[in-house]
């Protein structure tokens, strides 16, 4: 999941049946570090509803941060879900940043 946009439409993929979301996954790889403010990921549902959050922030020396969550939201076929980051006003921001998102869903 590499986010070019900021455009949710752009973003957002339709879920093709009903069913529970079970788990949030991501990962985020970096170019360069920033400093240590936490940074928020959420699920973002039909864009009005957020769920997750997993909190990390983009220091690590090892230019990947990650975490996960357990979840037990439903959703209905033809949500439209994607990922939201809500970034801080970071001291330095970290550059290149990419995203591996994996959302669970039971059926």
């Amino acid at each position: 999941f590499d986010v070019r946009t900021q455009i949710y439409g752009y973003s957002s993929i339709k879920l093709p049946t009903a069913g529970t979301i079970t788990e949030f996954y991501v990962k985020a790889f970096y170019n360069t570090a920033g400093t240590a403010e936490n940074t928020t990921h959420s699920v973002r549902i039909n864009n009005t509803t957020d769920v997750g959050p997993i909190i990390f922030n983009y220091s690590s020396v090892g230019l990947t941060a990650e975490g996960s969550t357990t979840l037990s939201t439903a959703v209905v076929a033809n949500d439209e879900v994607a990922m939201k980051v809500a970034t801080p006003a970071w001291v330095t921001a970290p550059v290149g940043v990419r995203y591996y998102m994996r959302i669970k869903i039971t059926v």
